[in-house]
């Protein structure tokens, strides 16, 4: 126990003597979060979206009703379009090659002769600029919205001139005109859908919340896996962990010393975190048991894994890059950066398996949508067996190293 406290220790005075160490654990990981949480986090202001249109040749009645309707809608008092009219179809695809505009609008022939008189449908063409994924997204989602709402309401004028017919000229007989009526109503507008909002926290806070989360994984994934690695690789450079193999109390205290004193600091930078998070953005994140348990375990399971990669690498500096070799990837496959909403099945995957993802997100479970720990036992479960399982293979590696180099 006294080997144990004493490389504890030593580990302790020599991490906070590291300049360069203090930042990568504490100072990098809350300018990460707040970042992003200032930059998603916060309600920010509508951008309309540079649309261009070429004008309809001859009875443009409806095309411009619907241009009119695009230059005036709105979300939020702002405007949704920025739209721009050009000569023909070359010279609004040149903007949008330059990236000046993000989508073009092209009128069939006769559009709008088409929709008055109902001889047949009018055909519109629309051109979105796809390189920029997140844009594309976002123009085709707004502009499908708008044309889907603009045809919904020429439908509905063409609904009310046929019902006006129908009253003027009497060919409908009083007991089967409501059946009429309503028949063309629901022909027209098939489905009636009403939206309602579940008033639990603001997506402001649910997305301080998940980047909070997420610079506490970055934490742990760095500090966890490359200064427990490192660590351990700096005792085998300097001999220490040769001189002590032979006398097993002491490898196993210089392990579980360097060990601890890792957990404490990633731990720590956790808890600076919160506090800077309710400091900076007043978010704060209640931390109870279930939330701590989880931290622990994931934050063990980095230190695990470091010690693992240190029993293959011969050298501080080889530990080190073994272990931000493997730190960068994970920390965007498994979900700790990127929503695993957003990421492909395989890659969703891993997160759901690797400890320290799939605690982050029992994190997220409960501290963003109130869950229960229940849903998590299984997920726990499996990070203690492969902390445990990284921990063994760990000593036993480290070990055999030692004992055969």
């Amino acid at each position: 126990m006294r080997g144990t406290y004493a490389f504890f220790w030593k580990g302790m005075k020599e991490f906070f003597s590291s300049k360069e160490a203090m930042f990568w654990t504490f100072l990098f990981p809350i300018m990460f979060g707040l970042l992003f949480a200032a930059v998603f986090g916060t309600p920010g202001t509508i951008s309309p979206i540079p649309v261009g249109y070429v004008p309809e040749q001859g009875n443009a009645t409806v095309s411009d009703a619907m241009i009119h309707a695009m230059e005036n809608a709105t979300y939020h008092s702002k405007h949704l379009f920025d739209v721009h009219e050009y000569s023909d179809k070359n010279a609004a695809m040149a903007y949008m090659k330059n990236g000046s505009i993000h989508a073009v609008i092209l009128f069939g022939a006769n559009f709008s002769e088409n929709i008055m008189h109902g001889a047949k449908a009018g055909n519109l063409t629309v051109i979105v600029d796809k390189r920029d994924p997140q844009e594309y997204q976002l123009v085709s989602s707004v502009l499908g919205s708008f044309i889907a709402s603009f045809e919904k309401s020429i439908s509905m004028q063409k609904l009310n001139i046929t019902l006006a017919y129908i009253n003027s000229t009497g060919t409908i007989s009083p007991e089967n005109k409501t059946f009429v009526e309503n028949w063309l109503k629901s022909m027209t507008v098939p489905v009636s859908v009403s939206y309602e909002e579940y008033a639990g926290q603001s997506t402001a806070s649910i997305m301080r919340l998940w980047y909070e989360t997420a610079a506490i994984g970055i934490t742990f994934i760095f500090s966890g896996m490359i200064f427990s690695s490192s660590m351990i690789a700096r005792e085998t450079e300097r001999g220490t962990a040769r001189r002590l193999i032979n006398t097993r109390t002491g490898a196993t205290a210089m392990l579980v010393g360097n060990m601890l004193t890792v957990i404490v600091v990633e731990m720590f930078s956790a808890f600076l975190i919160v506090l800077s998070f309710y400091a900076v953005l007043g978010e704060w994140m209640t931390i109870d048991w279930r939330v701590l348990l989880m931290l622990l375990i994931a934050a063990t399971s980095t230190v695990a894994l470091g010690l693992l990669i240190s029993s293959f690498t011969r050298t501080q500096k080889a530990a080190t890059g073994a272990a931000n070799a493997i730190a960068w990837p994970i920390s965007f496959i498994t979900g700790i950066f990127i929503p695993s909403s957003l990421l492909p099945d395989w890659m969703r995957d891993i997160g759901n398996y690797f400890p320290a993802s799939a605690l982050l997100r029992g994190v997220r479970h409960i501290v963003i949508y109130g869950g229960s720990l229940s849903a998590y036992v299984p997920q726990i479960t499996m990070a203690i067996a492969m902390t445990v399982a990284f921990i063994f293979a760990g000593a036993i590696a480290f070990h055999w190293r030692m004992k055969n180099d």
